[in-house]
Order: C-alpha cells, then structure tokens, then sequence
C-alpha cells in the first residue's frame, strides 16, 4: 500500500524538511556535500516560486523574491531566510525596509529534523535518474508525512523531493559547489529589529497605494489590493 500526504501539507513547510535534507542530517549513508550554492524550485498546488539558497556547514541562505504587480514590473517583494544553527536562532530578512525578523531554530526543530529524526523511515528504491543526475531514490516517510527523494550518487544531495501525491515538488538546479562568503549568513549593516508586520508592511509601501501614512510612517497594507497569488502569500506570511 503506497504512503499517502494527508492534506497536501503546505510549501514552507516542504521547504522546511528539504532543508533538514540539506543540513547533512540525512536518512541515508550517503554524504551529503556541505558547502554550494543552488537555484531551488518549488511548484505546489498550481503555484510555482523560485528561490536562490547558499549552504556552508550547516548554515542556510534562501532569497525569495515574488513578482512586482501589474504596471509596476520593477516592483518586486523580497524576502531572504538565514538559519543558523550554531547559534540556535533564524533571522528573516526584508531587504526593502531593511528590518529583520529574529526567531529561535529550536522551535522549528521537530520540523526541520523530520527526516533524520529518530522513528523516520528510510527506503532505498534504487537507482534512478532525475533532473539528469545519476540518483538513488529514497522514500522517506515519518509521522504520518510521506516524500520520495532523489540524492545525487556523486555528493548526496537531495536533487529533487516530491509528495507522494504529487502535489508538490521541489527540484534543484544550477548546483555549485565550493565555500560561501560568510556574509550571506550574517545580518548586514543597516538593518534593524522588528516584525514580519512590520517588515512587509514597510516593504509594501511602495508597491500599494496609500499603504503609508502622511508622514511615511507605514501602516497596513490592503493586501486585496494585490494580485490573489501574491496576496495569498502575504497573509499566510503576516498570519494574517
């Protein structure tokens, strides 16, 4: 009986486990490279979003950028994720309002871990080829969430993951590996401490009319004033 996703669980939180792929905890014996940059795809539910991730010993970069709106085409919305294990904690950066949202890794732990976690099950199904790369193929399954997972034979790394309904999957393309400058996993200068309301609502200013007050200060957005797609994100992202 094959494994089945219940619900279809959501984008981030695929993002999430490939990340835990990354880390080099892996379910598998195979080594996985610890240090290369990566373009990283993800197509959910008739949604598709491209992400430039960097990975050096542990440490994670992921930028996103979503599309500016209609008539603005050079408008776009920014959003750059740093994990950093070592200090236990994960910023998310808005680099149009250069503020920074600090949060502690712990608790996304059970989360991010999910695939080397003890009680995780592992099933080797051989070799396979995907997205051009001599794979093994891996069934990964634990509490109750099931993914197929292609790791290249030559580094261990998760090339492409997909729910087994297929109703999300992830590839990972323009591969480099090598050392990242250790800037990318730090928080620039010029940034300051603040929410992901805040951050996002500074960063929609520009985008949405009369989203700033009269003396700048921003207020929030009407996120119905954007187009559905990008608004859906935006709300799941301010738990709005």
């Amino acid at each position: 009986m094959e494994p089945t996703d219940k619900g279809g669980p959501a984008m981030t939180r695929w993002v999430a486990v490939w990340c835990a792929l990354w880390c080099g905890g892996t379910a598998w014996a195979a080594p996985v490279a610890r240090q290369y940059s990566a373009d990283m795809v993800v197509e959910s539910e008739g949604h598709a979003m491209t992400m430039r991730t960097y990975m050096d010993e542990g440490k994670a970069r992921s930028e996103m950028e979503m599309p500016g709106l209609p008539g603005q085409p050079a408008a776009s919305l920014r959003m750059v994720t740093i994990v950093r294990p070592d200090l236990q904690k994960m910023y998310i950066l808005y680099p149009d309002s250069r503020v920074y949202e600090e949060k502690p890794f712990e608790a996304r732990d059970a989360q991010l871990s999910a695939a080397s976690a003890p009680g995780a099950a592992t099933e080797d199904l051989g070799a396979e080829t995907a997205e051009g790369i001599a794979c093994t193929k891996h069934r990964v399954t634990y509490a109750g969430q099931s993914m197929w997972v292609w790791a290249s034979q030559a580094d261990g790394i998760p090339v492409k993951m997909q729910s087994v309904d297929g109703r999300t999957v992830i590839r990972l393309t323009n591969v480099r590996l090598g050392p990242q400058p250790a800037s990318l996993f730090e928080i620039p200068a010029g940034y300051q401490q603040g929410t992901a309301a805040a951050g996002m609502s500074a960063m929609l200013t520009g985008l949405i009319p009369d989203a700033g007050s009269p003396g700048g200060a921003p207020q929030a957005p009407d996120l119905d004033q954007l187009p559905p797609e990008i608004a859906e994100q935006m709300r799941k992202l301010m738990n709005r």
